[in-house]
């Protein structure tokens, strides 16, 4: 059925990059079939029928929605806090994946295995950052075109009320941006000074 509801899966991550997913994608987070996350899904879903926490950072649905009250047959089962849940993002997972050679059918058993949690949480990471950068740099344009200016702080303020971002994380998301964009310049000024070595030529607008 269209309006079936598909499973989940829950991902820590913190409070203003949940905010941001939610409101690009929604709630539960549905990523676009074509992005790295949705490979990532795809590729690190394990099934976790005892709910034994390989990793902090992620679990399946089954695991999340059982607390310390709920009567379980699971011994090695360690339930989320509850002032660890509103620290996770819920996301739907595929109706399918590739798991012991076979394609199955995932259940609310399932979540991604510590190598899938990693790279989710970077990519989402990496994901933010774009995003904030693509914002700024449209902010200076169309300021310039009514020969206005606009300064890093203010597209950073006008982002996060965008996506509804608590506005305490403002200077913690500055320097953030700061490190980010230093990293961004360095890996640039490495790449350029690679193909001029490589090359033999001198690259003046990189």
């Amino acid at each position: 059925m269209a309006n079936e509801k598909r499973h989940t899966c829950f991902l820590k991550v913190p409070d203003y990059q949940k905010k941001y997913l939610e409101m690009r994608y929604g709630s539960p987070v549905c990523f676009p079939q074509a992005s790295m996350m949705q490979l990532y899904l795809r590729r690190y879903l394990v099934r976790n029928s005892t709910m034994k926490r390989i990793t902090d950072l992620s679990c399946s649905s089954a695991a999340f929605n059982l607390t310390s009250s709920t009567p379980t047959i699971f011994t090695e089962y360690q339930p989320i806090k509850d002032d660890e849940r509103a620290e996770f993002v819920e996301i739907e997972i595929p109706d399918e994946v590739m798991y012991g050679n076979k394609m199955v059918k995932v259940d609310k058993f399932f979540q991604p295995n510590p190598q899938g949690t990693r790279l989710l949480r970077k990519e989402i990471r990496n994901e933010f950052w774009m995003a904030f950068s693509q914002f700024r740099d449209e902010c200076i344009f169309r300021a310039a075109r009514i020969n206005e200016t606009v300064n890093t702080e203010d597209a950073m303020s006008d982002f996060m009320n965008i996506y509804d971002i608590d506005m305490r994380y403002f200077e913690s998301l500055m320097r953030n941006w700061w490190r980010v964009k230093r990293k961004i310049k360095d890996g640039i000024d490495s790449r350029r000074e690679d193909m001029e070595d490589k090359s033999g030529n001198v690259f003046l607008y990189t």
